[in-house]
C-alpha cells in the first residue's frame, strides 16, 4: 500500500484530500503545519509520494523546499501540488521536473488518477520487468529420448538453429523437469524403456501446469497403430528418425511459427491487462445483451465487489445501476445506460448513482462506447468514476466562498450576490 504524505493547511481540504487517497487505497499521513513541510522531508524515508496543497502567501522557510525536491534523494519522489491560482515559478517548476503533477484545485477529482500514474511510472523504473519471450526468440525445447547418442545429435542441430533445448532420458525425468521449468516444445521419443512417450504425452496435455506445451513424438516406425497413439495423447505432430534433418527443422519451424504467434497474443493479453488493471477508473464491458463479459480491479474496489465473486455473464442493470439518484427501481427502459447496451448509442458524461454491493448509494461519472471487433460491434465498454469526494468538496468550496471563515457567518460575497439576485 503506497504511503502518501499530505501537507495542506485547511483542515477542511486536507480533511477531503485524506479521504480520496484513503478511498483509493493509500495509506496517508497528514502534515498541518507547512513550515514544518522542509523538516519533515529529512525523515521521507519510506514515503511512496507527496501531495503539497501550495499556500498563498508561502510561510517562512518554504522557498527551500523546490531546490530540495530537486536534489538527492528526493528528486525522484512522486510529488503532486494543488493550488488555486499557480504561481509562474510553479508552473515552471512541475514541467522541468520529473514525477510532478500540477492539479487545480477545481479539477482535484484528478488528483488520484494522477498520482497513480506518477507511482506507476516511479515503479516501472525501479523495478526489474517480468521476463516475457520475445516473440523472435527460439523456442525453449525439452528433448526426451532413451539414447545418449540421439539427444546429443538432436541438441546439437536444434541449438544451432537458434533454441534451447534440455535433454531427458525418460518419461520420469521428462515430467520432472516440465514441472520444474517452462517449454514451448517437447519432442518424446516414442519407444523407450517403462513407460512409451504417449505416456509423457497424456501426462502434459491433462496437467494445467503443462497443458500448454506443444507435443511432437519421435518416432523410427511409420505404424499407422503408433502415430494413432501419439494423436489421440495429444501430439500436433510425428517426427521420423529417418528423415532429413532439413525435414526435421522444417517442422520445428512450423511448431516455433506457432508459438510465436501465441506469445503475441499473450504479451498482447498481458499489456492489455496491465493497462486495464492499473487504470484508476472503474471499467467493464457487456455483450449485445447486456451481459458482463470483463471488469477490472478498480470496478470491484469501487462497487465493494469481492474478488472472488463471478461476474461474467450478469446483468449490471441488475447488479448495481437499476435504480435512479433517490436509489428507487427503475426499468431497463428507464435506465440510460442499459438502452444504450442494447442500442450501441454511445453515452458521455452521463452522472446518476450505483449501489455498491453494500447497499451504499455511491453518485458516479460515466461513459459508454461500443466495442468494435472486426468492424462488427461486439457489445459496450463502460468507464465510470466515484465523484462523491467531488461533490463533497464542491459544497465545502462553496460554503467557503459565501461564509467568513472565523464567524461561520454569510461574508460580503454572499450579500452582494443576493443584492445582484434581488436586483
Amino acid at each position: 500500500m503506497p504511503r502518501i504524505l499530505v501537507a495542506e493547511e485547511s483542515a477542511t481540504l486536507r480533511y477531503i484530500l485524506v479521504r480520496m487517497l484513503e478511498h483509493a487505497g493509500h495509506e496517508v499521513v497528514e502534515l498541518e503545519r507547512l513550515e514544518a513541510l522542509p523538516a519533515g522531508l529529512d525523515r521521507a524515508e519510506g514515503l511512496d509520494a507527496l501531495v503539497i496543497g501550495w499556500p498563498d502567501p508561502l510561510p517562512q522557510g518554504f522557498d527551500t523546499l523546490l531546490p530540495r525536491l530537486r536534489a538527492a534523494p528526493l528528486q525522484r519522489l512522486p510529488t503532486v501540488f494543488l493550488a488555486h491560482d499557480p504561481p509562474p515559478e510553479l508552473l515552471q517548476y512541475a514541467l522541468d521536473r520529473l514525477a510532478t503533477a500540477l492539479v487545480p484545485w477545481e479539477s482535484h477529482a484528478e488528483l488520484t488518477e494522477g498520482l497513480d500514474s506518477l507511482l506507476q511510472q516511479h515503479a516501472t523504473e525501479e523495478l526489474p520487468q517480468t521476463a516475457i519471450p520475445d516473440a523472435g526468440e527460439g523456442l525453449r525445447i525439452l528433448l526426451v529420448d532413451d539414447s545418449r547418442s540421439i539427444r546429443l545429435g538432436y541438441r546439437r542441430i536444434l541449438e544451432r538453429a537458434g533454441h534451447q533445448v534440455t535433454g531427458a532420458a525418460s518419461v520420469e525425468e521428462g515430467w520432472k523437469l516440465a514441472l520444474e521449468q517452462p517449454f514451448d516444445l517437447a519432442i518424446i521419443d516414442y519407444f523407450m524403456p517403462g513407460q512409451n512417450g504417449d505416456a509423457l504425452c497424456r501426462l502434459l496435455r491433462n496437467d494445467p501446469r503443462t497443458r500448454n506445451i506443444r507435443l511432437s513424438v519421435l518416432t523410427g516406425t511409420y505404424l499407422d497403430e503408433v502415430i494413432a497413439r501419439c494423436l489421440q495423447a495429444g501430439a500436433v505432430e510425428c517426427m521420423f528418425k529417418n528423415e532429413s534433418m532439413d525435414l526435421f527443422l522444417a517442422r520445428v519451424e512450423s511448431i516455433a511459427r506457432h508459438v510465436r504467434h501465441q506469445r503475441e497474443i499473450e504479451s498482447e493479453r498481458s499489456r492489455l491487462a496491465a493497462i486495464l488493471g492499473s487504470v484508476g477508473d472503474g471499467v467493464y464491458g457487456v455483450d449485445l445483451n447486456g451481459r458482463i463479459t470483463f471488469i477490472n480491479p478498480a470496478a470491484r474496489r469501487i462497487l465493494g465487489l469481492p474478488e472472488d465473486l463471478a461476474l461474467t455473464g450478469q446483468c449490471p442493470f441488475s447488479l448495481f445501476h437499476g435504480i435512479d439518484t433517490r436509489g428507487r427501481d427503475i426499468t431497463p427502459e428507464q435506465c440510460p445506460l442499459h438502452r444504450s447496451y442494447l442500442s450501441g448509442q454511445a453515452l458521455s458524461g452521463h452522472e446518476t448513482v450505483f449501489r455498491t454491493h453494500g447497499g451504499r448509494l455511491l453518485p458516479v461519472a460515466c461513459s459508454a462506447h461500443p466495442l468494435i471487433v472486426n468492424g462488427q460491434r461486439q457489445g459496450m465498454v463502460v468507464a465510470f468514476r466515484d465523484v462523491s469526494e467531488r461533490r463533497l468538496l464542491e459544497e465545502q468550496l462553496r460554503w467557503q466562498a459565501t461564509h467568513d471563515p472565523l464567524t461561520e457567518l454569510f461574508n460580503r460575497r454572499y450579500f452582494e450576490e443576493e443584492l445582484e439576485r434581488e436586483v
